[in-house]
């Protein structure tokens, strides 16, 4: 659908509302109060009224849009955002129970349904500017778990790259920073992890006045030995 087939900048911005809350309800005053907030009671109402036909009618489907008591709800339609966020939490529960194969292979789906971060007509608003950053943080949970799989399914490029990425969002992390670290030791690259450590724990000094944790700490001196990065308990099982 394109962006000239819509009316108003408004109607674009509900149906990204809704489709952020995809068979959920969403409160028509919480609606009118973010797309028409200088807007009267009878004018906001109208206005939306205005906004839920121009949905139906782009979408096809008068029943794409009901009205569920005082809220509104988008039903029975495929939506991005959703199918991104139900294969994040399905590649974490993968990797906690110890299915990386399959996590890996799911995180590759959900990567390729964030091509860029959410943006709206009014994108200085704040339930815009909300959602935006959950969902970053999502796909920073979905790049860090990812590269966990890989790591353990002996994937260390992959990895690598997926750490490096799920950094680029979150450079405190210290999963991700054990990750790489973790990913560079299994290419016979430890000179570089040790590197990331030092750099690492550099900025978290400079920045925030605190040490790498105690588990970050153990890799780092695992790997001045010459050691497995994993820890003990872990290699033997």
């Amino acid at each position: 659908m394109h962006p000239s087939d819509w009316r108003t900048g408004k109607t674009m911005d509900l149906l990204r509302m809704l489709a952020l809350h995809v068979e959920r309800p969403v409160r028509v005053e919480t609606i009118i109060e973010r797309l028409w907030p200088d807007a009267s009671r009878e004018r906001g109402r109208g206005s939306l009224r205005t906004a839920v036909s121009e949905v139906r009618r782009l979408l096809g489907d008068k029943d794409s849009v009901v009205r569920i008591h005082d809220s509104l709800v988008l039903t029975g339609v495929w939506v991005d955002v959703a199918a991104f966020e139900q294969i994040a939490a399905r590649v974490r529960v993968m990797r906690e129970q110890g299915r990386p194969s399959e996590g890996a292979m799911a995180a590759l789906d959900a990567r390729d349904l964030y091509r860029d971060d959410l943006h709206a007509y009014d994108d200085d608003h704040s339930w815009v500017r909300s959602e935006r950053e959950r969902l970053r943080l999502v796909r920073q949970d979905l790049l860090t778990d990812a590269a966990e799989c890989a790591v353990a399914i002996g994937c260390h490029r992959e990895a690598a790259t997926l750490a490096k990425a799920a950094l680029h969002f979150e450079p405190t992390s210290e999963i991700a920073v054990r990750t790489l670290m973790t990913a560079l030791s299994g290419l016979g690259d430890v000179a570089h992890a040790l590197r990331v450590y030092a750099d690492f724990r550099a900025c978290l000094v400079d920045d925030l006045g605190v040490e790498p944790s105690h588990q970050t700490r153990g890799l780092h001196l695992r790997l001045l030995r010459g050691e497995s990065p994993l820890e003990p308990h872990l290699e033997e099982a």
